[in-house]
């Protein structure tokens, strides 16, 4: 069920609202993949991504009765989602604070690597990394969640006139850091 029907899909939430948890779960089978994905980024650890996503469906599943009729499923749990994997992501970096660093691991990035080979990747993920919280955010959903400016604009509780901004300031950030600290990002394109 990952081709998304909006007659079905509405059928769906309205199943789920009332607490058929099966109506749910073919939720779940619409918006796993992107569920995970939308975790992947903001943790760069697949089996904590698998984690946030089980939580958030877990976590949505009790707030369907919530759930406002006029507003798009999607950003709602992709909401939920990033909201999960930012709390995973600072209980992580607590944890790693209190330990003893004895060696620096290197991190493995696998983001779409038959897009863009490693070394990129990285260097995308540090350029992103610089950034703060709110901007990596929104290019994450606009770019590699490939949310529409309406459902932004859902998401972040503002204005489509609004996200335009933010998106363009995020953009912007982006590219000082880039060309400030990841030039050869540049030239790989050219």
């Amino acid at each position: 069920m990952s081709v998304r029907d909006p007659e079905e899909e509405q059928t769906l939430i309205a199943r789920a609202r009332s607490g058929d948890a099966q109506a749910f779960q073919g939720l779940v089978e619409i918006y796993e993949q992107q569920v995970f994905r939308a975790a992947f980024l903001v943790l760069h650890d697949a089996d904590e991504a698998r984690d946030v996503a089980q939580e958030t469906f877990m976590r949505g599943y009790k707030a369907m009765s919530r759930f406002k009729d006029e507003q798009p499923f999607r950003p709602w749990i992709l909401k939920i989602a990033v909201n999960q994997a930012l709390t995973t992501l600072r209980q992580i970096q607590r944890r790693r604070e209190r330990r003893v660093k004895t060696s620096v691991a290197e991190v493995d990035y696998t983001i779409d690597e038959a897009l863009i080979d490693r070394e990129r990747a990285a260097s995308l993920i540090a350029a992103l990394n610089q950034m703060k919280e709110k901007e990596r955010i929104v290019i994450y959903l606009k770019y590699f969640m490939d949310l529409s400016e309406k459902e932004l604009s859902h998401y972040l509780g503002c204005a489509q006139g609004t996200v335009k901004s933010r998106l363009h300031r995020a953009l912007a950030k982006l590219r000082k850091v880039v060309v400030d600290d990841y030039p050869q990002l540049l030239e790989e394109q050219k």
